[in-house]
């Protein structure tokens, strides 16, 4: 068996606490999105209309919420800050087109 040394630029910090924040918020973009959480939230007393403006919401976050996971994975696996912060910021967009758009959908 063969050990390894950290990274250079380690910090002391494991891979666990990015991958858990990571998975917290896709789950929360998920059920927001496909869960019906966002629906729900914004266009409950309102008509079909909503409900269709808002999967063109959906729609335009997705690519977010997809560049979110592959540099995720990226980071996790080479261990690189910079992708750490970029899909952090992702998800973030990911969250945050969610719910812009679904204020601004509402009639």
């Amino acid at each position: 068996m063969r050990v390894l040394a950290r990274p250079s630029g380690d910090r002391g910090i494991s891979p666990a606490l990015p991958a858990v924040g990571y998975v917290l918020l896709a789950l929360l973009w998920g059920l927001s999105t496909l869960g019906g959480w966002a629906d729900d939230a914004f266009c409950a007393e309102s008509g079909p209309s909503c409900s269709g403006d808002l999967r063109l919401v959906i729609a335009a976050s997705t690519p977010f919420a997809a560049l979110g996971v592959v540099l995720g994975v990226v980071a996790l696996r080479r261990w690189a800050f910079l992708p750490f912060v970029v899909a952090a910021l992702a998800w973030v967009a990911a969250g945050g087109v969610v719910f812009v758009g679904g204020f601004l959908v509402q009639p």
